[in-house]
């Protein structure tokens, strides 16, 4: 990133990200728009490519004081992108593309500690990625895909000469962002929430499920949290923290992978409920959040909730559940104190000034209880009804 910004981010499946800056403060002042990373022998060698024209190489990054080596590529130029390779004798091989569409190839020598810059190669594409591919081939593919000019492939882009060849069989896709290469299989990335996916064989490019759609996770609550955070949460256990106090957003650490239906707010707690019964609190103040589950036992899906200063607090739910706690922090086991026969509860919320519920849900239903007491059922009827058509013996329209 920008001001010398580099870091290394650490994915351990089921738990959190761990982010370690990587010393660069030498370069301080370079903008970064690209890195590449190379674990060889437990050597975590990365290369990082700037505004400034100049390429910067760590031959490992994982000690207490990194030693880089500063190469002018082309110097004033923005570089693009940077992609390598290290072969068995020790060798490094990079390619790398300015904002211009030049293709510049470095080549250092392990046996004799030697630096090339070889000839660049002159193109007038904007690529938005680089990727070795199984066969030695280098793609490169430009920013913006039209027709023919699908993918770039540098036949051994490191021989003289270096034979270019352009796939024709991958369609098109505007503004494509990246690319990644899984053995012989290719995925590209493009705009806004497109995909493509094709197989390659050779120079040759076929495409598979072309055009998929890639939604955004939906976020399907938010709720204001102590005096400066906004909480936004959705499916799939995503929780995102806008800070206003520094006007600043992440998205937090959590196992949670069921949607989330809702959250409310009791100071700096965040209590939330959702699929399959997920029901938990974490403080948002913490510097990494503990999600402690709320003891129950029901397996349905949680739709609503509401919590008080007094920590009492009700979650409602398909099949008419609801479930009460008089201390939401505690460890009691809570009952389900709901009625099948009431339907799918949505949403519920406190009498004002009272431990009094009201809920609502399908059906047009409305059902009130207190303190743990036994719900009521208050019909809420719809506008007057003008017509109604049966399809047949046990579904119909009604207007």
């Amino acid at each position: 990133g920008p001001s010398g910004a580099l870091a290394r981010v650490i994915v351990t499946p089921n738990t959190t990200f761990g982010v370690i800056p990587i010393d660069i403060s030498t370069y301080s002042s370079i903008d970064f728009t690209d890195a590449w990373l190379k674990i060889d022998n437990s050597n975590f060698a990365v290369s990082v490519v700037g505004t400034n024209g100049k390429m910067y190489y760590c031959f490992d990054v994982n000690v207490v004081a990194p030693v880089w080596t500063e190469l002018s590529i082309d110097n004033g130029t923005v570089l693009s992108k940077v992609e390598g390779e290290i072969d068995v004798l020790g060798d490094v091989k990079f390619l790398i593309t300015n904002v211009n569409g030049d293709l510049f190839r470095i080549k250092y020598t392990n046996s004799s500690s030697t630096w090339n810059i070889a000839a660049h190669i002159q193109t007038s594409y904007t690529y938005a990625d680089l990727v070795w591919n199984t066969n030695n081939h280098l793609l490169a593919i430009p920013t913006t895909i039209s027709g023919s000019a699908s993918v770039h492939d540098f036949t051994q882009p490191f021989a003289t000469p270096t034979n270019i060849t352009i796939s024709t069989s991958l369609g098109s896709l505007a503004n494509v962002y990246g690319v990644s290469i899984d053995g012989n299989n290719q995925l590209m990335v493009g705009a806004p929430t497109a995909l493509q996916s094709a197989s390659l064989s050779g120079t040759v490019y076929t495409m598979a499920n072309a055009n998929n759609d890639v939604d955004p996770l939906p976020l399907n609550t938010i709720a204001m949290v102590g005096s400066t955070h906004i909480v936004f949460a959705g499916d799939q256990g995503t929780i995102v923290d806008f800070d206003f106090s520094n006007t600043s957003a992440k998205i937090l650490p959590t196992s949670v992978t069921n949607n989330i239906h809702d959250i409310e707010a009791n100071g700096n707690d965040v209590v939330m409920c959702g699929e399959n019964g997920m029901l938990q609190y974490f403080d948002v103040a913490a510097t990494t959040p503990t999600y402690t589950n709320i003891n129950h036992s029901v397996t349905q899906d949680l739709n609503g909730l509401v919590v008080n200063a007094s920590n009492n607090m009700y979650a409602v739910g398909d099949n008419g559940v609801v479930l009460y706690s008089s201390n939401y922090t505690g460890t009691s086991l809570l009952n389900n104190i709901g009625n099948n026969a009431n339907g799918d509860l949505e949403e519920v919320v406190f009498y004002p000034s009272t431990s009094v519920f009201i809920a609502v849900g399908s059906g047009s239903g409305m059902y009130t209880g207190v303190s743990g007491m036994t719900i009521q059922n208050h019909s809420l009827y719809t506008p007057k009804i003008v017509d109604h058509h049966f399809y047949d013996n046990s579904h119909g329209y009604a207007i």
